[in-house]
């Protein structure tokens, strides 16, 4: 019972993600998010559409419906195939049992759950200045680190 509401707690945090990047300047973090949490359901599910129905059809709409904001919150940065064979490849996942590529399809979810996220990071730093500037606090900071670790 437990691993049943864990499944559906993902499938719905994944649509809820999905609503946002409609409605939010974080697009990029909410569609990852959404894509890491389907990609989560399938690997501890791998018939997900006969065990929760109506809710990959929502969450296939849901993906319908972010897909061009998505597109467009990239700008180019992020192929438009990319994007396309990462939704599918989830879309996929969700509705297909078992498969001969589904461990590749995992991965297409999850290369585009850290693309985007890894986009959404440089854009944000970029807007702090770039990256951190190599000053003598964080170079003693960096040492630390390296010398802490045996």
């Amino acid at each position: 019972m437990t691993i049943i509401r864990g499944m559906e707690e993902h499938l719905f945090s994944a649509i809820e993600c999905l609503e946002r990047v409609e409605d939010c300047d974080d697009a990029l973090v909410s569609a990852s998010q959404a894509l890491s949490a389907g990609l989560a359901a399938s690997v501890a599910c791998q018939d997900l559409k006969s065990s929760f129905p109506a809710i990959v059809a929502e969450l296939c709409e849901a993906l319908d419906r972010a897909a061009p904001e998505l597109a467009r919150a990239t700008a180019g940065e992020i192929p438009s195939k990319e994007i396309e064979v990462g939704i599918r490849a989830l879309r996929a996942l969700l509705s297909e049992a078992e498969h001969t590529d589904r461990r590749r399809r995992q991965l297409h979810v999850g290369l585009l759950s850290s693309q985007l996220n890894a986009l959404h990071c440089r854009r944000e730093l970029e807007k702090r200045g770039g990256p951190l500037p190599r000053s003598a606090g964080f170079d003693h900071l960096a040492s630390q680190a390296s010398t802490s670790v045996h």
